[in-house]
């Protein structure tokens, strides 16, 4: 998860560069000025970078780092799983 979140972070810094405050699980994007095309352009990267789907009908439910954190997590271990 500490993975998750270091690349989550750095791709975040990269897609608001305004936004100076800490990054953290409890961080909400809204609050942090990630838009929604930059949160479709932070889960696109996830995706690619973790090897994972997140579909766009729970796109709109992940409202914080430590939700798209933790979906992350699991799908990449469910895909661990399932080979």
């Amino acid at each position: 998860m500490d993975n998750i979140l270091q690349v989550t972070t750095s791709l975040i810094r990269d897609l608001v560069p305004d936004y100076e405050g800490d990054v953290a699980l409890s961080s909400n994007f809204e609050e942090m000025g990630v838009d929604s095309l930059s949160r479709v352009d932070l889960v696109v990267a996830l995706e690619r970078e973790f090897q994972v789907t997140i579909p766009d009908s729970v796109l709109a439910e992940l409202r914080t780092v430590g939700d798209l954190a933790s979906f992350v997590d699991g799908a990449r271990a469910a895909g661990s799983a399932a080979q």
